[in-house]
Parts: structure tokens; C-alpha cells; sequence
């Protein structure tokens, strides 16, 4: 009778211990899940910041370039002096492709 307490005893002791292993695994898992795509989110979120700026700032470079350029480009109606006046911001900004059409 004894040896069957310890026997079912030490089966109770390796099905306990074994559920704590499954749960403690399972428990780490839907943390280290949690954490890890936080982490990211948060990541990719600074790095479309940073995108969004910098596009930002070539934009308004390029709109501004734009606006010192159209006073000229409206009140020139010759083809090639707009061609020269390209050419030269071209050298002048180091742009190295322009549509000329």
C-alpha cells in the first residue's frame, strides 16, 4: 500500500512539474510575442517619422526652388532663353536630369 502511495505520489510530481513547464513556456511565448511587436510597431513608426520629414524637406526645397523660378520662366516666352536659364540653375544646383520637352 505504501509503495503505491509513493508510486502515484511520484507520478503526481512529474505531471505537476511538467504542467508547470508547459505553462511557464507558453506564459513566456505570449509576453516575448507582445514585447516583440510593440517594439517593432514603435520602430517602424520612428522610421516613417523620420521618411515623412525628409520627404517633407526635399518637398518644400523643391516647391521653393519652383516659386524663385517661375517669376522668369512666366515672363520668358522664348524657348531658348528658357533652355539657358535651365542649363544654368542645372550647373548652378548640381541637378543632373531635366525634362526638357
Amino acid at each position: 500500500m505504501l509503495f503505491l502511495i509513493r508510486k502515484n505520489f511520484a507520478y503526481l510530481v512529474i505531471v505537476t512539474a511538467t504542467l508547470i513547464v508547459i505553462l511557464s513556456a507558453y506564459t513566456y511565448n505570449a509576453i516575448s510575442s507582445k514585447l516583440i511587436f510593440k517594439e517593432s510597431a514603435t520602430h517602424l513608426n520612428e522610421i516613417y517619422s523620420q521618411v515623412g520629414n525628409s520627404l517633407s524637406n526635399l518637398l518644400s526645397e523643391n516647391w521653393n526652388a519652383m516659386d524663385m523660378w517661375l517669376p522668369y520662366l512666366e515672363d520668358t516666352d522664348d524657348d531658348k532663353k528658357i533652355r539657358t536659364y535651365i542649363e544654368n540653375i542645372r550647373r548652378i544646383g548640381a541637378f543632373t536630369v531635366f525634362l526638357l520637352s
